[in-house]
């Protein structure tokens, strides 16, 4: 494991932010994994192969599909 300091506009800091924390909520290491999930899409924009494969990835991973509100 490696660290790395890099600066990035406070906008884009909060989309990060709150993408790691819908996608693995508000745990030490999210926004680590969310941008290691992120470099390994853009390396792999080449090769992403068919339209199939690629939906089965997103499938395995999940969608955050927000809560749902059962009280009336």
């Amino acid at each position: 494991m490696s660290v790395i300091t890099i600066s990035i506009e406070a906008e884009i800091e909060k989309k990060l932010r709150d993408l790691a924390l819908g996608r693995y909520g508000n745990r030490k290491g999210s926004i680590g994994k969310t941008l290691t999930e992120a470099i390994n899409i853009l390396a792999g924009s080449g090769k992403e192969g068919t339209a199939e494969e690629r939906l089965m990835r997103h499938a395995e991973i999940g969608f955050h599909l927000g809560r749902i509100n059962s009280k009336n």
